[in-house]
């Protein structure tokens, strides 16, 4: 950070670090448009249209091609009312027009409303079977345009501060966005509670969330997204001008190569 440069110098790096966030994975809630889902919304529009479109020409092949009385006649609500049943998967009508031509017409719908009722049973087992989740935030500029704040332990007053002083629209925002206070497992724990986030070393999150989170079966509520918020690097403050700095370095060189 640009604030320790000033009061501090820096050693050797000694680990770079990967800040993530973390928050709850999305859930599948009880919705009516799950009957919506099987089909497209091209194919609904195609289906409505053809509901409208084909009572209104069987109501004009029976008054054209039969010549009842009045008292005989089929209305048009009862036309409406026996095509929206059969495509729903309903009984036949009691009373079908007498005329070839409007019983073919039937024939036609009858088959139009199996095909489309198998398609949607069948896509609809599909779709409950392998629920479709909705998509997850992965990315810093997802992030920002999910959650409503993000949540950073105090150590994190400086990160803040260097976001909100930053040339990038995108960490600009996300500096608004978090609050500082909250430990990580207060965060995470109101992460799972709210629509926040929070955001540490990636290692650290995957500690906490598999140690504090994660059930017998393996299976947790929280996940953490894939691309790096700001890498940065690990180093030790020292003052400015140090003395000793070089010998530090190169010691601290040695126990680098040792470790990894």
């Amino acid at each position: 950070m640009a604030e320790n440069f000033e009061r501090h110098d820096m050693t050797w790096a000694y680990e770079y670090i990967f800040p993530v966030f973390s928050m709850r994975k999305p859930s599948l809630s009880p919705r009516w448009q799950s009957l919506y889902y099987p089909l497209t919304g091209l194919v609904w529009a195609a289906v409505l249209t053809l509901l409208l479109c084909v009572p209104a020409v069987l109501i004009m092949v029976i008054s054209v091609g039969q010549k009842r009385d009045r008292g005989s006649r089929l209305g048009a609500g009862s036309v409406v009312q026996d095509m929206a049943g059969m495509l729903l998967g309903q009984n036949l009508p009691r009373r079908l027009p007498t005329t070839s031509s409007s019983r073919l017409l039937v024939a036609a719908w009858l088959v139009f409303a199996f095909i489309i009722g198998t398609v949607y049973r069948g896509n609809l087992t599909a779709h409950l079977t392998l629920p479709k989740y909705p998509p997850r935030p992965e990315t810093v500029e997802e992030l920002i345009e999910t959650v409503d704040k993000v949540t950073r332990p105090p150590y994190g007053a400086l990160y803040k501060e260097f976001l909100l002083k930053s040339d990038n629209k995108m960490f600009r925002k996300l500096g608004q966005l978090i609050l500082i206070g909250p430990s990580i497992m207060e965060g995470l724990q109101q992460a799972l509670e709210h629509n926040q986030a929070v955001i540490d070393s990636r290692r650290y999150l995957e500690h906490l969330i598999a140690e504090n989170f994660t059930r017998q079966d393996g299976s947790t509520d929280l996940y953490i997204g894939q691309e790096h918020v700001m890498p940065v690097s690990a180093a030790w403050l020292i003052p400015h001008d140090a003395p000793y700095q070089t010998n530090f370095d190169r010691c601290m060189m040695a126990v680098i190569e040792v470790f990894w």
